[in-house]
């Protein structure tokens, strides 16, 4: 499939979300996509559902799918899922985004996106993280990501 498409006329990036190593090798074979991004939560809850693998291994994966985009001239994006709290119980504070923003940060990964996985975050709470995240750091882009819930018409 992605061979078949023609992005010589456009300024648009192919981004592929992979959740392992496998994904992640594979995502690597593709000269079309540019970006790779890696869905780390800061809920165990959430990365267990989402990725079957804790976050400590999730931060391993992270490192090693890292490795392979520079290995093969692509660029990581890390989603921090549940950024903005979460359904399952877990702990969750500005603090601890902070803290995997700066792991994440050291680790080279030059794009993080802070993901409303589930449509909850107010504009209070965007506008509190944002001016903390990522202290100082100018090879750090940070991105806001969201899931639009939609009533149904019916």
């Amino acid at each position: 499939m992605l061979s078949k498409l023609d992005l010589s006329n456009t300024q648009s990036k192919l981004l592929a979300i992979v959740a392992n190593l496998r994904g992640a090798e594979e995502a690597c074979r593709h000269e079309a996509i540019t970006y790779l991004g890696y869905p780390f939560s800061i809920s165990e809850g959430f990365q267990m559902r989402n990725t079957n693998t804790t976050i400590a291994d999730a931060f391993d994966t992270v490192k090693k799918v890292k490795a392979l985009c520079t290995a093969n001239n692509k660029d990581l994006l890390v989603y921090l899922s549940m950024g903005f709290g979460n359904p399952y119980g877990d702990e969750w504070s500005i603090e601890i985004i902070e803290r995997w923003t700066e792991k994440l940060v050291d680790e080279g990964i030059g794009i993080v996106a802070l993901s409303d996985t589930i449509g909850i975050a107010t504009p209070d709470q965007i506008s509190s993280i944002y001016p903390r995240s990522p202290n100082g750091s100018q090879k750090q882009n940070l991105a806001y990501t969201c899931t639009v819930l939609l009533k149904p018409p019916w």
